[in-house]
């Protein structure tokens, strides 16, 4: 599955708190669904579609991106105290 700009909007769309592109840049979350991609790789998450709304293989990539996002980013917030 390639992580574009579609994915990213997805994203974005269906877990709003990382809708401000400044403080969570495409980048960023390319990164963290790229991983998440791989984690739900196997055929049993089925195939990725978020029209007209985020199916089982979407809703565990968003999930698991947005928790990789939100932990590095406490972890990053943690060190710099």
């Amino acid at each position: 599955m390639d992580i574009d700009a579609s994915v990213i909007a997805d994203f974005r769309a269906y877990y709003t708190e990382f809708s401000d592109t400044s403080d969570w840049p495409d980048a960023t979350l390319e990164r963290h669904l790229w991983d998440a991609t791989h984690e739900t790789g196997s055929s049993r998450w089925g195939s990725y579609s978020a029209d007209p709304a985020p199916n089982f293989k979407a809703r565990g990539v968003f999930a698991y991106a947005a928790h990789r996002a939100a932990v590095a980013r406490a972890a990053q917030r943690a060190m710099e105290a």
